[in-house]
């Protein structure tokens, strides 16, 4: 993400959030870590895996200044996991006009 400069974008209180496994509320935080944008793919591949290995929250994860990558147990799991967070960034990046 150019935007958000953490290593995560933090996502709470959508009802969409439950388009993923094993979320049943809205009432949850999530978060999607962004990996810096790593010419060397052998590299980026590890730090991938090692963040995963490590991690419950496992429904995508950000290349900054390149885009998304999400999975799923079918390709119609990860095409729903795709369309609900580009519609949740969509919404997150619409709020920042309204942020100070």
């Amino acid at each position: 993400s150019i935007v958000e400069k953490k290593e995560f974008v933090e996502l709470e209180d959508y009802e969409l959030l439950k388009a993923f496994p094993d979320i049943h509320t809205h009432e949850v935080k999530i978060r999607i870590p962004i990996f810096p944008n790593e010419q060397n793919i052998p590299l980026l591949a590890k730090r991938v895996e090692e963040h995963f290995s490590k991690s419950e929250e496992k429904y995508g994860f950000l290349i900054r200044g390149h885009g998304l990558y999400t999975w799923g147990r079918s390709m119609e799991e990860a095409l729903i996991h795709t369309e609900a967070l580009e519609f949740i960034f969509e919404c997150e990046l619409k709020l920042l006009a309204f942020r100070p």
